[in-house]
């Protein structure tokens, strides 16, 4: 049988990835145009990422490189835990939050040569 991979997005909402891995979400909010949204994908204290245009006007990209993985790994009280996060529309007063939940790293990252 093939292996099937775990899902990014979680049935909670958040998302879970592997600490070897980066990833680009395809972020999409029922029929509205996203195309004029100051859209920004928020980890607590780690980064803030704006999302980047996709396929059609419809959707948005949340893209987290290795790097931003390992910095979400590294961030975590314990180390590896969870952080909250969300995705925010700027351009309206005040800031909207349209999407939340906690993203988990999961397995390991690659440690720095000593």
């Amino acid at each position: 049988m093939p292996y099937e991979m775990p899902p990014i997005i979680t049935a909670t909402g958040g998302i879970e990835l592997h600490g070897r891995e980066g990833v680009t979400i395809n972020f999409k909010f029922g029929t509205s145009s996203l195309e004029f949204l100051d859209l920004w994908f928020e980890v607590d204290g780690v980064l803030r990422n704006e999302l980047t245009p996709g396929a059609t006007v419809y959707e948005k990209l949340i893209t987290l490189s290795q790097d931003d993985v390992v910095a979400i790994w590294n961030a975590g009280i314990p180390r590896g835990s969870g952080r909250l996060f969300a995705v925010r529309l700027y351009g309206v007063d005040p800031p909207l939050v349209i999407w939340d939940g906690r993203i988990a790293i999961r397995g390991y990252i690659e440690e720095p040569p000593a």
